[in-house]
């Protein structure tokens, strides 16, 4: 409870510093409260060079997962499907402020409405350049990439496999988004389209496919 109250805006200045320091993270678990809130505690005290060593940090390396809307629910989405946008249309990817928890700065949302796959939100932080010597760290959004899309933007520049974990987490694994659940979601996106839908449960060893 104590550790929970902190992370969620206390009054002290010790949490008010932290909220500056990891200010996507806060406003992320104001609206989605995950089992990983003890990582970003020991993340915060490795950040005042209190008892938790480096070793330590890089031992509980699982990530902070991007968010999935399906169905009119709010999932983890176990894979990171941005990163290709940089890379589809040739640019140069934002210098975002990462942690040990989110090693890649941020936090995107996404949707899949009918047969689309489309992006709604971004939630973090990269360094903005200001003249030559001068960077300031400012909030990078969906506007940032997609000024004038106003309902989400189809993720055509992705091509490949995500992963949506369900049910209960059977094993925890500390690396990336490794650990287990009863059931998980294996979707087809081409071109950001939906082409076919594979679940797999653990529990009963089945397989069930849909396109």
């Amino acid at each position: 409870m104590i550790i929970r109250s902190t992370l969620a805006g206390g009054s002290s200045s010790r949490t008010e510093d932290n909220q500056k320091l990891y200010p996507f993270i806060f406003r992320f678990i104001q609206h989605m409260e995950k089992e990983c809130i003890y990582l970003l505690f020991y993340t915060i005290l490795n950040h005042h060079n209190l008892f938790v060593t480096k070793q330590d940090i890089n031992f509980m390396a699982a990530q902070l997962s991007d968010i999935i809307i399906l169905h009119g629910e709010r999932m983890e989405l176990f894979s990171n499907p941005l990163e290709n946008y940089w890379i589809a249309n040739k640019m140069r990817r934002p210098v975002f402020q990462s942690t040990a928890i989110c090693k890649r700065g941020y936090i995107a949302t996404w949707e899949i409405r009918g047969k689309l796959f489309l992006l709604r939100d971004i939630d973090g932080d990269y360094e903005e350049r200001h003249f030559i010597l001068w960077n300031k760290i400012v909030p990078f959004t969906f506007n940032h990439l997609f000024p004038k899309a106003n309902d989400g933007a189809i993720a055509t520049w992705f091509t490949g496999k995500i992963r949506i974990p369900q049910g209960h987490r059977t094993l925890y694994i500390p690396h990336e988004y490794d650990s287990r659940f009863e059931r998980e979601m294996v979707i087809t996106i081409e071109r950001g389209r939906v082409m076919k839908t594979v679940v797999l449960d653990y529990t009963k060893q089945e397989l069930q496919v849909s396109e």
